[in-house]
């Protein structure tokens, strides 16, 4: 059985990047299951409470060190002050990883 996460106070969920047709997308791990694909959801931007989920397989989850503060400060922001994400983008391709 995985870790039920979206019940958890917003510090504990874990904001990722999960690959989407136009790029990454901000998401945040809903469950971390002994399976190889977990549920991720993707929030809409300005208003973070709508979205869909996704099921992304844990290869192509990147963990982005943003506190669910950050990302959905990021959100209501509709990207603006987006440079942390964008240097993690630029080391992940450098380092072959995306």
């Amino acid at each position: 059985m995985g870790r039920l996460l979206i019940n958890a106070p917003h510090e504990q969920l874990e904001v990722v990047l999960v690959p989407s047709d136009a790029g990454w997308c901000l998401g945040f791990v809903i469950e971390r299951t002994e399976c190889d694909w977990w549920p991720i959801f993707i929030p809409g931007s300005p208003q973070w409470t709508s979205g869909s989920v996704s099921f992304a397989h844990t290869d192509e989850v990147k963990p982005t060190g943003l506190t669910p503060a950050q990302a959905i400060a990021l959100l209501r922001r509709l990207g603006a002050g987006s440079v942390k994400i964008r240097s993690l983008l630029g080391s992940l391709a450098e380092e072959g990883r995306l």
